[in-house]
């Protein structure tokens, strides 16, 4: 059937439908551009800009009587190119971002995940007004939700979005230290333990504050290949350059360095790779390397030393980060021979 409509343009006779008075129609023809949207997208993208086609789409989201229409009309709108400026504001004007966090709410769980994809049109990692938007209209609460009771796809997915509003709070919590010292230096308001500064959910988009690490780290406990490594990448986040030790102590604290570390017995190279690249920012704290370095020592010999990973990536920054642990190693030696030798002098 879909190389069928293919061939005949199907886009073309089948967009008319959604405007027939037969309900059942409509429906089928909501579900044909569906599958078709799977493999031609952009044809759909520009059929969709004709008069009343949006609003047409738009409706069969805010049909919560039918799961099946509400399913596939959030499976088009997340197949089609995200990249897609015009579709993604006349969607907001339409009442389609509104129908969509409706989804997120009260969807069955196969609405949900794809209502998730397409919540990621609606967040221009360019820009942080659409993002505060979002935030704002209450979706950081859902997300979390996802994390802890969402079906595997919707858990990478919400963890995906966490991180990418992670990854802007790294931004705005430096744009924010200059207003922080004129405005809290004297306020009562408890620091954040990553960021330093006072965050808050809205504006800082911070997920310490959103409740998102326990959830986050219950992916990791999980040992699913596909959310754990969503996971990883969020949780890197949180492990700033200029002040890694404050994100490393918040992992530390938060009980999140035994199960990171456990990956490295059972993640698959890529998910390997990830927690490296973590450990890598970690391990620049002293204080880490002193709960961590031998356990962590022992599981990167292990790696570097395995024929399989030859001189592969994994194997690299395994090296790499044995390297840290190994020169922390020898500055500790040399300070206590420092001292033993500075007793014995006195002696």
């Amino acid at each position: 059937m879909e190389r069928v409509l293919q061939a005949a343009h199907g886009v073309s006779l089948i967009l008319p439908l959604l405007d027939d008075s037969d309900s059942e129609i409509r429906e089928t023809a909501i579900t044909l551009l569906f599958l078709f949207s799977q493999h031609e997208p952009e044809g759909v993208v520009e059929y969709l800009f004709r008069p009343r086609r949006l609003e047409a789409l738009v409706g069969f989201l805010e049909n919560d009587e039918n799961n099946d229409v509400q399913v596939a009309a959030t499976g088009l709108l997340a197949n089609l190119p995200k990249s897609e400026r015009k579709l993604t504001m006349q969607l907001i004007d339409s009442g389609g971002l509104d129908a969509n966090i409706n989804i997120l709410k009260n969807g069955t769980m196969e609405a949900k995940e794809n209502a998730l994809s397409e919540l990621f049109r609606f967040k221009d990692p360019t820009d942080i007004k659409s993002q505060r938007d979002l935030v704002r209209r209450g979706i950081y609460p859902l997300l979390v939700k996802f994390l802890n009771t969402g079906s595997m796809t919707a858990k990478a997915r919400a963890a995906t979005f966490i991180g990418d509003l992670s990854m802007s709070t790294q931004k705005l919590t430096v744009v924010s230290k200059s207003s922080f010292c004129r405005c809290f230096r004297s306020s009562q308001a408890p620091l954040c333990s990553a960021h330093g500064i006072v965050c808050n959910v809205n504006s800082i988009f911070c997920l310490l504050e959103a409740n998102a690490l326990p959830g986050l780290i219950k992916l990791l406990q999980e040992e699913v290949h596909a959310t754990a490594y969503e996971a990883i990448q969020t949780l890197s986040a949180l492990v700033i350059e200029d002040f890694p030790q404050r994100g490393a102590r918040v992992l530390h604290e938060s009980n999140a360095m035994r199960p990171i570390l456990k990956i490295l017995n059972w993640g698959s190279d890529s998910l390997k790779a990830e927690v490296l690249g973590l450990l890598e920012k970690v391990f620049v704290s002293k204080e880490m390397v002193e709960y961590y370095g031998s356990t962590t020592r022992l599981r990167l010999f292990y790696l570097t030393g395995m024929n399989v990973y030859g001189d592969g990536h994994p194997r690299r920054k395994a090296a790499r980060v044995l390297s840290l642990l190994e020169c922390y190693s020898r500055s500790s030696s040399h300070s206590i021979t420092g001292v033993v030798l500075s007793e014995n002098l006195r002696l």
